[in-house]
């Protein structure tokens, strides 16, 4: 493979973006305010590997662990709405 087709490539591949966070947020934000789910801003035809953690802010400004779940199998990238909900409420 030529090097400006692997670049292609290379820029075609998924990365985690402030999309992916504000789309975390505004599930949640949705979930508690029985509100319809929002819609990606994002592209939603691929699949990659989905880690979502959430943190608690303190008093002190230290963070405190949450929730976090993951995966190293690609995952459509639809299933980050469950992702942000399970590490927030179930785990």
């Amino acid at each position: 493979q030529s090097s400006r087709a692997m670049e292609a490539s290379k820029a075609e591949e998924p990365i985690a973006g402030t999309d992916h966070v504000f789309y975390c947020f505004d599930v949640m934000a949705a979930h508690f305010g029985r509100a319809p789910e929002p819609t990606p801003a994002f592209r939603t035809n691929f699949a990659c590997p989905l880690f979502v953690t959430w943190k608690k802010g303190r008093g002190d400004g230290s963070r405190d662990l949450r929730g976090c779940i993951g995966c190293l199998r690609p995952l459509p990238i639809t299933s980050l709405r469950d992702y942000a909900l399970t590490s927030a409420l179930r785990d």
